[in-house]
């Protein structure tokens, strides 16, 4: 998820020193071996490669073995250093890198989440670190619970220790939203009672995220329950009214050219229109583009037959903002009345939309 790899990152920045430089004829110090990790683990890979590329995995492995010897040494020569806790910090990143990649563990070593675990229990732990570690583990934890693993109740009981004994986080909202989806997805009924609560939170960022998603919520239930109302000009100057489209199947795909699976998805979406325009199918597309010019070539590229609306406001456009869209490519089906009965098209498209064409 994306969150994972941004809070990932994050305990990199923090448990970060500066580069100090070892000397040749001492042994190195646990500042100048602990540097020698992160420089290994902060090394970018040379631009020509990208990450769907066997070298790819090979320069981060051969990163990740040197970063092993160097924390054997540091294990073997400083056991009691403060610093011990920002290396297993690194340790444990090294873990979850290598999980990603399907990349063999080293024999004998413990999952990352309970390396984390150990720092977060350590009393002499930096706090900062102890916070970092313990959102990872947050966030290590709920891919378990999103693959039925872990209970979501036993999640929740972790994050409510972290929300104890680390108000302050930055990181809180991103983890409270997490709860929110896990909730939505997995236990529902109860999503309307967590929402009141959290509107009431003492922090003004979290109480505005459970109020909007209230009133989202709201808008996708009214929306799922009369034809949609729907009118703009769009970028080609043409006036689109989803109300005159009635009798016509309708998608219409919240997109960006900056998305790199919106336009991995794209040529599919094209292929599906040009077969099942001509039977009666609309696709209307809200870009979330800021760049009017790149959006203009990219559909001139690419013949994008359809309508297109845009503002320029990105992730503040109005109808993201009014119906909760957090992530994209989203899609949305409208059958013949102007309803739209799928809020959440992520498979079967052809199949979904000549059944309602078929209606």
């Amino acid at each position: 998820m994306i969150l994972h790899r941004l809070l990932t990152c994050a305990i990199f920045a923090t448990a970060t020193l500066s580069l100090i430089a070892a000397k040749s004829d001492e042994k190195a110090t646990p500042e100048e071996l602990l540097a020698k990790i992160e420089d290994l683990m902060n090394a970018e890979p040379p631009e020509s490669l990208q990450p769907d590329q066997k070298e790819f995995t090979e320069f981060l492995q051969r990163n990740y073995e040197a970063a092993d010897k160097l924390i054997a040494e540091f294990r073997k020569h400083f056991p009691e250093s403060p610093l011990r806790w920002n290396v297993l910090s690194f340790e444990a990143n090294i873990l979850e890198g290598r999980d990603s990649l399907g990349l063999p563990l080293p024999a004998g070593s413990k999952p990352a989440v309970d390396l984390y675990a150990q720092i977060i229990a350590a009393a002499d732990a930096p706090k900062d670190l102890r916070q970092n570690a313990s959102t990872a583990r947050l966030t290590l934890l709920s891919d378990q619970v999103e693959d039925e693993k872990l209970p979501l109740a036993e999640w929740e009981k972790f994050l409510a220790e972290h929300l104890t004994a680390f108000p302050d986080s930055e990181d809180n909202l991103g983890l409270i939203q997490s709860r929110v989806e896990m909730i939505a997805d997995m236990d529902p009924a109860r999503l309307p009672a967590v929402l009141t609560e959290l509107a009431k939170n003492t922090n003004a960022e979290i109480a505005a995220m459970a109020k909007e998603r209230i009133e989202s919520d709201k808008a996708m239930t009214e929306l799922m329950s009369k034809p949609l109302e729907l009118k703009f000009k769009a970028v080609d100057g043409s006036d689109v009214d989803v109300e005159k489209l009635r009798g016509k199947v309708v998608l219409i795909d919240f997109w960006a050219t900056w998305c790199g699976p919106c336009m991995k998805e794209l040529p599919e979406v094209i292929k599906t229109y040009n077969k099942l325009h001509g039977k009666g199918l609309e696709i209307i597309g809200i870009s979330l583009d800021e760049d009017e010019a790149a959006l203009k070539k990219v559909i001139k590229d690419n013949n994008i037959p359809w309508p297109q609306y845009f503002d320029g406001k990105g992730w503040e456009n109005p109808y993201v903002k009014k119906y909760g869209i957090d992530s994209i490519p989203t899609m949305w089906l409208i059958n013949k009345k102007g309803v739209v009965v799928d809020a959440d098209v992520d498979d079967d498209l052809d199949k979904k939309i000549e059944k309602l064409l078929a209606e």
